[in-house]
């Protein structure tokens, strides 16, 4: 498998990952949300869901700063 080959798979894992998460809490969840529960970097999450449509909330506003990331996606 060639690298760009490589690229593509795990961005389009990421992209799952990123849409099982956020599809569990409604898309009440910013990019560093769940870039926190992923591993991911903030800048990654926003580029996929950008590419995807996705949107995501603000991180001002968002379930991290009403009830806690880890009760909210680890439930």
């Amino acid at each position: 498998m060639k690298r760009g080959e490589n690229m593509v798979i795990k961005r389009k894992a990421n992209a799952f990952r990123i849409w099982r998460l956020a599809t569990s809490v409604g898309w009440d969840c910013s990019a560093i949300e769940l870039a926190k529960e992923l591993g991911l970097t903030a800048e990654a999450v926003r580029v996929i869901c950008k590419q995807k449509g996705w949107k995501l909330q603000d991180g001002r506003y968002s379930s991290e700063v009403r009830f806690g990331v880890d009760r909210l996606m680890k439930s």
